[in-house]
């Protein structure tokens, strides 16, 4: 696993912020690879409020579910 970059850091510092002060959730599902968010969507069908956290970036430096393996291969 790669270190992230402080521009990355802070963008992470500043979503959880917004999440985790602003809204109370059943689940929060660390990590959305093949297992997080399967796991996420799982627990939203059951009715439960479900937060998904992934720190990983595409190309274009957008947010993406999935994680390294699903979006870089």
């Amino acid at each position: 696993m790669t270190d992230l970059s402080a521009a990355c850091r802070l963008k992470l510092a500043a979503i959880e912020e917004f999440f985790f002060m602003s809204q109370k959730f059943d689940v929060v599902v660390i990590g959305a690879g093949p297992g997080g968010y399967v796991a996420a969507i799982k627990a939203a069908q059951l009715g439960l409020k479900t937060a998904c956290i992934e720190k990983y970036q595409d190309k274009e430096g957008k947010l993406a579910l999935g994680g390294t393996c699903l979006n870089g291969g």
